[in-house]
């Protein structure tokens, strides 16, 4: 299943309308593979450009989007180090989520589709596993989970500015001086 087709699901199971779907410049998702010395796979790239920002009730609590690359990546660090586990990435990795003790990454190795494994921190130990054949399928598995989800998240995005938005509320930070 193409992207474009996830998305198109999306709305059908009423995880997020065309006016959830916020995307990123592909000029800040350039600069990020920069920043992480990593080429992102053309699926992802085109995800985040879609809906990096929001993609209404896709993500849940978990952590997905642009803005939460490199929190993610600290918080495995931080994880990692409390568990004391001696388990690296490969260094072509990219952690593209987390949810609690779980981070989820794919290989930045020239596949435009690639696989994603999961990593799970669990009683002090670690546990990997292959999560998904593609991230397309990974993205068709959380549409298809967040519309089965009894629990409701109201979509909503943050701006460039840290401006908070959906269709029923918009919390504006101040300014700093």
């Amino acid at each position: 299943m193409q992207l474009k087709q996830i998305i198109q699901l999306m709305a059908e199971h009423h995880v997020a309308k065309s006016t959830d779907l916020v995307g990123v410049r592909l000029s800040d998702i350039h600069a990020l593979e920069k920043q992480f010395e990593r080429r992102f796979p053309a699926t992802y790239v085109q995800f985040l450009h879609l809906c990096g920002r929001s993609a209404g009730r896709l993500a849940g609590w978990a952590s997905l989007y642009f803005d939460d690359l490199k929190e993610i990546a600290e918080e495995f660090e931080s994880q990692r180090n409390m568990t004391q586990s001696t388990q690296l990435l490969p260094s072509n990795a990219l952690l593209i989520s987390q949810h609690d003790s779980h981070f989820d990454y794919f290989l930045c190795d020239g596949n435009d589709d690639p696989e994603v494994y999961r990593i799970s921190f669990v009683e002090e130990s670690l546990h990997c596993m292959r999560f998904a054949n593609s991230f397309t399928s990974y993205i068709e598995n959380l549409t298809l989970f967040a519309s089965n989800n009894a629990m409701s998240f109201e979509p909503f995005y943050i701006d460039d500015c840290g401006n908070i938005h959906n269709e029923n509320l918009s919390i504006t930070l101040p300014m700093s001086e």
